[in-house]
């Protein structure tokens, strides 16, 4: 691979994690392996944490957050563009957040290739038509390619009749791992995530189910609560964990405390690494009305977790083999299949290994990896970067 230059901008990095902001590290770390030039640009949302760090050796750079007024966007988009004008050979832009249409306008100038990523966190309702805004339909019409890690995403871009873009399917892989989840290994993450902060102490005969749907109002975190509150009475000590966040975290909070369910359900927000509660759990559940969740999904299973889904998810569960597949909308048979699996731990086990070992063979990081390096090697050398070299 020649030697590229390319900066990850994401408005959230770490400590302020998620499925996106893991798989832009993975990615820069994959790119730095094969001699590219490569940089993150983040927001820096406290004052005492640092303008810039090292992530795996790769220089991370912190910029102000804007704030309300025009003063503040003004000086957040003048120091997101300073740190953009250099030469770069791609962008690649992770989300719509506020980052996303001042980072394509500060990149129009330069002839820089740019590249957006979404993923399913982005609600179908955002991607309406009539919910667009032509700020918005203009900068994505300004991008040279948009990568989507499904079909759903992909299909509601397709309605919005963009000119010119180029959308592009690529699923985010999962890194590989000789290591098969033990019961000593889930007893040590459970201790450490206890350690970590006293909300996550679980013991280790206790039942721990993980969701990780994106906030972004699919109403299957809903059915999902009204399911756990059955759950929740035949296992009084089972655990819910609700990784994550977005716009709607205080309505599901709301609904939780509604339920008296405060102390069975646990949103702990997200983690930097997920290793750690993936191998802390027994069950993974995706309970998602719309085709969402694709990415925590995968990431669990390659991890050993049994999963639960309201979705096939493009062929990557086939029920009753490496997972379980249950009616959507559906609360009671998600509660009787929660409660089957937390009463058989053979079959839990059994599915969970199944799961592991088909999605690193379907889903492998390397394999990602090598459609984004395609992709970005795909575009002509702007202007800029041949003069430079």
């Amino acid at each position: 691979m020649s030697r590229t230059r390319i900066a990850f901008v994401t408005s959230r990095f770490w400590p302020i994690s998620g499925v996106s902001q893991i798989l832009a590290g993975e990615l820069a770390v994959g790119f730095r392996d094969l001699g590219s030039e490569v940089e993150i640009i983040t927001s820096r949302w406290e004052h005492r944490w640092n303008k810039s760090f090292q992530f795996r050796g790769i220089p991370v750079h912190r910029l102000p957050v804007s704030s309300t007024g025009p003063w503040s966007n003004f000086r957040s988009q003048r120091a997101l563009g300073k740190q953009l004008a250099r030469e770069w050979d791609a962008v690649v832009i992770f989300g719509i957040e506020d980052h996303f249409e001042p980072t394509v306008k500060a990149l129009s100038k330069t002839g820089t290739r740019v590249v957006l990523r979404l993923d399913d966190s982005v609600s179908a309702r955002q991607l309406w038509p009539q919910n667009v805004s032509r700020k918005i339909i203009a900068a994505l019409e300004q991008v040279d390619s948009i990568v989507c890690t499904n079909e759903s995403t992909r299909e509601r871009l397709v309605a919005l009749d963009l000119k010119t873009t180029q959308i592009h399917v690529i699923p985010d892989g999962v890194p590989g791992s000789t290591q098969t989840r033990t019961i000593n290994q889930q007893s040590q993450s459970r201790l450490a995530l206890s350690d970590a902060h006293p909300v996550l102490a679980i013991e280790q005969h206790e039942p721990l189910v993980v969701t990780g749907v994106p906030f972004n109002g699919d109403g299957g975190i809903y059915d999902l609560i009204r399911a756990w509150k059955l759950v929740a009475r035949r296992h009084p000590r089972s655990r819910l964990w609700v990784l994550g966040d977005g716009s709607q975290a205080r309505e599901i909070w709301s609904h939780i405390t509604e339920s008296n369910l405060v102390y069975s359900i646990i949103m702990p927000g997200f983690f930097d690494s997920l290793d750690d509660p993936f191998h802390a759990a027994d069950i993974y559940i995706n309970p998602a009305r719309d085709r969402t969740g694709q990415a925590c999904l995968a990431r669990a299973m390659a991890n050993g977790v049994c999963p639960i889904s309201t979705d096939d998810v493009n062929g990557l569960i086939e029920d009753q083999i490496n997972g379980l597949l249950v009616p959507r909308q559906d609360p009671t048979q998600i509660s009787q299949t929660i409660l089957s699996l937390i009463e058989d731990g053979n079959r839990r086990n059994q599915l969970g290994l199944a799961a592991m070992e088909s999605v690193r063979e379907k889903l492998p990081f390397e394999a990602t990896l090598t459609k984004y390096i395609d992709l970005i090697q795909g575009f002509p050398k702007s202007s800029t970067c041949e003069s430079a070299q």
